[in-house]
């Protein structure tokens, strides 16, 4: 599934050697690593000068960039080729971006600093898949790009209808597939089902809501298609391990609630 980022990071000195994800890999000066908590590092030497520039972000920092860049194979690449060779140009854009996230963190209050940190995570990724692109859609299509490609259109239409629609049939519909299909589709690829797909998005919209505005349980369930709002919250609960005036308490102190 996509997985939780942790770290940006910059190398601003010289050579690491490493097996990520048990491929050997150097990472070089102003080279770029994505380090997520599902990628495995293992240093093999490093040189004596060797230092990185790194900014380390929470997983609620992220779920506006998954739900709104719905390009599966996009984030595949992305974990597949976690080390980024960027030019001298756009290294400078990136070094840029992390002076503002500084900036943002330590200037801004709580609630707002979240909401400018959202977006520009999201702003990140999206150049990111305009500017990596190239290297995933110029491949000839077969049978697996097939699969991609209809769970790229699932995402998307996820993407538009998760507010009403949570029952794989509708999105089966849509693609002119069985279930069944769709669900071996997402299971081969992101190794979940396609109501697990449905329910993350779910999840995602529910934390937006509760951590960017001030409406009340009441309103956001009926917004989501949740015919009451203590159903909201169990499925909230479920999924997270938290009821929804907890992580609004946590992430949205200037709007906080007794629990």
């Amino acid at each position: 599934h996509l997985p939780p980022l942790q770290s940006l990071c910059v190398n601003t000195g010289f050579l690491l050697c490493a097996y990520i994800n048990s491929q050997s890999q150097k990472f070089k000066r102003n080279d770029f690593l994505i380090f997520t908590n599902d990628i495995y590092l293992s240093v093999k030497n490093i040189s004596p000068d060797f230092k990185i520039r790194y900014l380390s972000l929470p997983e609620t920092l992220l779920d506006y960039a998954y739900y709104k860049i719905f390009n599966p194979s996009f984030w595949h690449h992305m974990h597949q080729n976690p080390v980024i060779r960027f030019s001298s140009g756009h290294l400078t854009l990136i070094s840029g971006w992390i002076d503002q996230a500084e900036w943002i963190l330590c200037h801004m209050s709580i609630s707002a600093g979240q909401e400018m940190m959202r977006n520009n995570v999201f702003n990140l990724f999206y150049a990111l898949e305009n500017e990596l692109s190239r290297y995933y859609t110029t491949q000839p299509q077969d049978n697996k790009n097939r699969g991609w490609g209809i769970l790229t259109q699932f995402m998307s239409l996820v993407s538009q209808h998760a507010r009403t629609h949570r029952n794989v049939e509708f999105y089966a519909e849509k693609l002119h597939i069985t279930p069944d299909y769709l669900y071996k589709i997402c299971r081969n690829i992101f190794g979940i089902s396609s109501k697990n797909l449905i329910e993350q998005q779910t999840i995602v919209e529910i934390k937006i809501l509760l951590s960017d505005t001030d409406m009340s349980i009441k309103n956001i369930a009926q917004i989501l298609n949740f015919e009451e709002s203590s159903y909201l919250c169990r499925f909230f609960k479920k999924h997270t391990g938290m009821s929804p005036i907890a992580f609004r308490n946590k992430h949205n102190p200037s709007h906080r609630q007794p629990s």
